[in-house]
């Protein structure tokens, strides 16, 4: 298998000045933690029943957070003070309810990425490819005559995460 590099369409995005304009919100607010994270998936359901495709749909999804206070999707520096100043309210709100003091484990402040590996990408081969295996996998099935229905699927899954805080 081969390691592979992080989508430069995601680092792309500016992830370094969305999570400055977020946690400087939350420092300046006088939260003693605070982190950013942004997340975009991008997947595609495949669904064959007996010799048919039922589905073929792909989707992206790209959204961030504030701590977990406070979330949205639009990735403009406006949009992401606007949630960091949500999260710290709702913190400051629901921080009378906690009776203990929340205490952090130390933990060293990494700057690191991961990629798992593959030999074959799958957002890189025809659609058409991946209906057609699927369905040559539902007619081998139905062929035995030990069956005589079957659904095959297939998820597939790419996740990109962006994690930063004011631990560094």
């Amino acid at each position: 298998m081969t390691t592979r590099a992080v989508d430069p369409t995601f680092l792309a995005l500016p992830l370094d000045r969305l999570a400055d304009a977020a946690l400087d919100v939350a420092k300046t607010r006088g939260a003693t933690y605070a982190d950013f994270r942004v997340e975009r998936l991008r997947s595609h359901i495949i669904i064959a029943r007996d010799r048919e495709l039922q589905t073929s749909v792909e989707s992206e999804t790209v959204g961030f957070s504030v701590r977990g206070f406070a979330a949205g999707i639009d990735l403009t520096i406006d949009a992401v003070t606007a949630i960091a100043r949500r999260a710290v309210a709702v913190a400051e709100s629901l921080a009378s309810l906690n009776t203990e003091p929340v205490a952090l484990a130390d933990e060293a402040v990494y700057n690191d990425t991961y990629v798992s590996s593959y030999d074959v990408d799958p957002f890189t081969v025809a659609e058409d490819e991946k209906i057609h295996f699927l369905l040559s996998l539902n007619e081998r099935a139905l062929a035995s005559k030990l069956i005589d229905r079957v659904t095959s699927h297939v998820m597939l899954v790419r996740e990109q995460k962006y994690f930063a805080s004011l631990a560094g």
